[in-house]
C-alpha cells in the first residue's frame, strides 16, 4: 500500500516531464489528473512483462526433456488416453485454471480446519485434498497436449502454465507441512523457501538454456508422494507422522524421514541446474555472473 502510495505521488507524465502538483491545477482539472494519475501507478505496479520482453515471449518455444520413469510408462499413457476425451472447444488455458482452482479450493478447506498450519482436519478433506491434487496433476499434464492438439500452443500458454505452477507449489508445499504437524516455524519457512527457491532456479536454467530439464525424480513423484500422504493422513490420522523410528541411535519422527531426503533432493536439483547454466555460459562465451 505505502509503494502504491508512493508511485502515487511521484507519478510523472509518459514523456518524463514532472507531473503538475495539485497546487497547479484548477479545481476541476484535479480529478481527471487523479484519474490519470492512479491509472498510470496501477498499470506500472502490477506488470507483469514489461513492454521490452514482450517481443521475445513471443519467440519462446518450449523444449522439455522429462526423465522421470513413472511420467513415462505410467502418466504419459494415461494423459494421452484423457486429452482424447476433452472436447477440442475446451481452451488449453481454461484446463490450467481449473486445475489451478482445484488447489486453491483444497488449500482453503484445509486452512479452515488447520488456520495455524497445525492440528485435525476430518479424514474427508485430507481424501479430498488427494483427489483435487490428482485434477490438478491430469490437467496441467494435458492441457500442453490439448494446445498442440488445437493448434494452439504459445507462448502465453506457458506462461501462464508455469505462473499457476509457482502458486501451486507454495499452496502443496504449505499444505504437506501442515498435514505432517511442521507448523509455521523455522524447519517450515526453510523447506518452504528451499523448495521456492529450487523451482526459480529450474526456470532460470530454462531461460538461459531453452530446454527444461527434469530429473529421474521429479514434480511427478512429488505430487504422488502428497496423494499419498494426504490418503494416509486420512487413513491413519496425523499421528501416523509424528511417530518415531530408531536411527544411528537417534529418534526420527517419520515426517522427518521424509521431509529431509525431499529437501536434499531439491537441493540437488537446484546446484544440477545451476551447473548447467555454468556450463552453457561457458560454451557460449558468456559471463555467468552476468
Amino acid at each position: 500500500g505505502l509503494l502504491l502510495l508512493r508511485k502515487l505521488t511521484d507519478f510523472t507524465v509518459e514523456h518524463g516531464q514532472p507531473a503538475l502538483h495539485r497546487s497547479d491545477l484548477r479545481p476541476e482539472d484535479t480529478s481527471e489528473h487523479t484519474k490519470m494519475a492512479a491509472a498510470s501507478a496501477f498499470s506500472s505496479f502490477f506488470t507483469y512483462i514489461h513492454k521490452d520482453s514482450l517481443n521475445n515471449l513471443y519467440r519462446y518455444q518450449y523444449h522439455g526433456s522429462d526423465k522421470s520413469i513413472v511420467a513415462k510408462y505410467l502418466g504419459q499413457p494415461f494423459w494421452s488416453y484423457v486429452v482424447e476425451l476433452m472436447p477440442r472447444s475446451v481452451a488449453p488455458n481454461m484446463l490450467t485454471l481449473i486445475g489451478f482452482v482445484f488447489m486453491v479450493i483444497g488449500f482453503v478447506l484445509q486452512y479452515t480446519y488447520c488456520p495455524e498450519l497445525m492440528g485435525e482436519a476430518p479424514s474427508w478433506v485430507y481424501n479430498l485434498l488427494a483427489l483435487f491434487l490428482f485434477f490438478y496433476q491430469t490437467l496441467d499434464a494435458i492441457d500442453g497436449k490439448q494446445a498442440r492438439r488445437t493448434n494452439t500452443a504459445g507462448p502465453m500458454g506457458e506462461l501462464f502454465d508455469h505462473g499457476c505452477d509457482a502458486v501451486t507449489t507454495t499452496l502443496l508445499t504449505i499444505g504437506t507441512l501442515t498435514s505432517m504437524q511442521v507448523g509455521g516455524g523455522v524447519y517450515a519457512t526453510t523447506f518452504l523457501l528451499i523448495m521456492l527457491t529450487v523451482f526459480y532456479v529450474t526456470q532460470w536454467d530454462e531461460y538461459h538454456t531453452a530446454t527444461l530439464e527434469l530429473w529421474y525424480l521429479n514434480v511427478t513423484e512429488a505430487q504422488l508422494f502428497s496423494m499419498s500422504m494426504w490418503v494416509a493422513t486420512g487413513h491413519y490420522g496425523i499421528a501416523f507422522w509424528l511417530q518415531t523410528v530408531q536411527l544411528f541411535g537417534f529418534d526420527i519422527l517419520y515426517r522427518d524421514l521424509i521431509l529431509v531426503p525431499s529437501a536434499l533432493l531439491a537441493i540437488a536439483t537446484g546446484i544440477s541446474s545451476i551447473w548447467r547454466v555454468f556450463r552453457y555460459c561457458q560454451n557460449n562465451d558468456r559471463s555467468f555472473l552476468q
